[in-house]
């Protein structure tokens, strides 16, 4: 017979389980295995099996979900997240358009999308489909590639979306609709081809131009893009920023960023641009080259210097591309300051939300 524990026990016991297993076939069968221990046991098994459906990490689990889905209806409520790859037809483990939208009216209570498009735009059937799903409360869009369909998911969610992540491998083109009304907490745009400011300004409009928007502080700006210019951009919103990460260059004008917290730098300036100075309301600064060939001295020369400087300085962050001598002085420079120093393997990313709002 099986102990009768508190439900909060049971919850805490799973969502262990979950964190360790990780989302692979291992952590699915045991999670699936659980959710047949009792009766007690079972919803809030399934509530986490089926919390996060990724067919691009897990297709096989995907499609056994889909169909436990379609057998039971109540199991579609459970879903909160889906990160799919979507093509006009069937191809290997990727569905098609149709077989998307289905999905989606199967889950009302979805609210992050993460999306590898491989439609262009979508025609006007399909835009039909997916306006009866209008009313869904997709929060968060995570989008890979070049599609330009990114525009009229933006705006078919405009009321609700207040995440977005653009990975634009070969980068998106420009945009040919109106702009509905959204604003945005947090914008990251990553891309290895420098991105049309018009893009941008899409998704993030200077605000003294912006007659369309509902006024919202932007707090987390992530720029790892080429990007001619972006000062402009990023001026026109720096007093409310909380998190900024920039591909090349540090801010200009430091005191008027007024309760930046975090600044992370992909690309270190070079040691010949002299001295810098940083936002005193900084308590975490990231150094996170892209290649280990440049920016040793400049980060000896120029950024060390500015650290000091620091009066709220709690945490640096560093990888696995930064040289060992600047690893120890940014060390001194921690111990000095009560600071903490974490280095990672690969590139520190800021937290990207997976809960429902803000």
């Amino acid at each position: 017979m099986v102990p009768q524990l508190p439900i909060d026990v049971i919850i805490d016991i799973l969502e262990c389980l979950c964190d360790t297993l990780g989302v692979r076939s291992s952590g699915y069968k045991t999670l699936a295995s659980c959710a047949l221990v009792c009766a007690a046991w079972t919803p809030p098994a399934q509530k986490i099996l089926f919390r996060t459906l990724q067919e691009t990490t897990n297709p096989t689990w995907f499609s056994h979900a889909i169909r436990s889905i379609e057998g039971n209806p109540v199991l579609g409520s459970y879903v909160r997240s889906l990160d799919v790859a979507v093509y006009h037809h069937e191809f290997t483990y990727h569905i098609p358009l149709a077989a998307f939208v289905r999905m989606l009216s199967a889950c009302p209570r979805v609210f992050k999308l993460s999306m590898a498009f491989r439609i262009d735009w979508l025609h006007s059937t399909a835009m039909e489909e997916l306006a009866r799903l209008s009313h869904l409360e997709i929060t968060t869009i995570k989008w890979i590639g070049k599609s330009p369909a990114i525009y009229q998911f933006m705006n078919l969610w405009h009321k609700t979306v207040r995440f977005a992540a653009l990975d634009q491998s070969f980068g998106l083109p420009l945009p040919s609709i109106p702009r509905q009304p959204f604003a945005l907490h947090q914008l990251v745009l990553s891309s290895v081809v420098t991105v049309d400011r018009e893009v941008v300004l899409w998704f993030l409009p200077i605000p003294s131009e912006d007659t369309t928007s509902e006024r919202r502080p932007l707090r987390i700006l992530e720029l790892s893009t080429y990007l001619h210019d972006p000062w402009r951009i990023i001026a026109a919103r720096n007093s409310e920023l909380y998190s900024l990460t920039l591909n090349s260059g540090v801010p200009p004008t430091p005191e008027s960023y007024k309760v930046l917290q975090e600044l992370i730098l992909r690309q270190l300036p070079p040691s010949r641009s002299g001295a810098v100075v940083l936002p005193k309301s900084l308590t975490h600064c990231g150094f996170h080259p892209r290649n280990g060939s440049h920016g040793h001295d400049s980060l000896r020369d120029v950024l060390i210097p500015a650290l000091r400087a620091l009066p709220h300085l709690r945490c640096i962050t560093l990888n696995q591309f930064v040289s060992e001598n600047n690893v120890s002085a940014l060390e001194d420079l921690c111990r000095r300051n009560g600071a903490t120093l974490t280095i990672y393997p690969g590139s520190y990313e800021p937290p990207f939300p997976d809960y429902n709002g803000v």
